[in-house]
């Protein structure tokens, strides 16, 4: 098998994996790092979920002025989340509770959202367990489709005549 072929294998599972997967392990809540800021807005970015494989999920993009620059910081879609944020006024002082992990350490993933100190939009941990269940079950698969497509290299390798 040419190294060429399991590279390039490699590179596409790990691409898809990567468009998937925001934190390979979730963090505790200590293990967030802290922003204060005032809230300005949100907005959702959507994908076309018409399959019955939902591996993309909406997101909710939260908009807030930290130390005089607007930063951005992306939370899982939820109704429950959308709703708080519709009734969250424009310039209300916050608390952003986030982390920049493996595999998107450029993204800023959102966990918490506290105003005045009481979260407005808190995951149960319940639904974080769920989480990581299917990052690794997905994170399984992956591995799974390259061990296939690495077999299927062995045996279609082309022989010496």
């Amino acid at each position: 098998m040419r190294k060429q072929y399991m590279f390039g294998m490699f590179m596409l599972c790990f691409f898809v994996w990567v468009m998937v997967v925001d934190n390979v392990v979730l963090p505790s809540s200590a293990e967030c790092k802290q922003d204060v800021g005032v809230y300005t807005r949100y907005r959702i970015k959507k994908w076309n979920n018409n399959t019955q494989l939902d591996l993309l999920t909406d997101e909710l993009l939260i908009y807030a002025i930290i130390k005089n620059r607007e930063q951005l910081y992306y939370l899982d879609y939820k109704p429950q989340f959308e709703i708080a944020l519709k009734n969250l006024p424009e310039g209300t002082p916050v608390q952003l509770r986030y982390v920049n992990r493996f595999p998107k350490v450029w993204k800023r993933t959102l966990y918490d959202l506290r105003v005045g100190g009481v979260p407005a939009l808190p995951y149960s941990t319940y639904s974080l367990k769920e989480k990581q269940e299917k990052i690794w079950k997905f994170t399984g698969a992956m591995a799974g489709i390259y061990a296939f497509l690495l077999v299927l290299g062995l045996i279609n390798k082309p022989r010496p005549n």
